[in-house]
């Protein structure tokens, strides 16, 4: 539809003797094609997406693994080692 529209845009440009109005009708020729290919982009897109066979969510494949560098780590390294030191009283 939007590349029909810009064809006729450029044939309408053809037509005509006004370099003003000539112009006019091809920037508006190269705007519907514009269009056309963003329109074209977007359904491609969304249905490369539909077709795709990944699952969302978490994946069991995945390990969950603790970055001992962290000082949250730290921390609860410090608070288990005073916790075990108390309960040794």
């Amino acid at each position: 539809m939007y590349r029909q529209r810009a064809a006729e845009a450029k044939n309408r440009a053809a037509q005509t003797t006004s370099p003003s109005i000539k112009s006019a009708f091809e920037e508006v020729g190269r705007s519907w094609l514009l269009l056309a290919e963003q329109t074209e982009w977007i359904e491609l897109t969304s249905s490369l997406r539909d077709e795709d066979t990944s699952n969302s969510g978490r994946s069991p494949d995945w390990l969950k693994m603790k970055n001992l560098d962290a000082p949250a780590v730290k921390r609860e390294e410090e608070e288990d080692g005073a916790t075990r030191n108390d309960g040794e009283r």
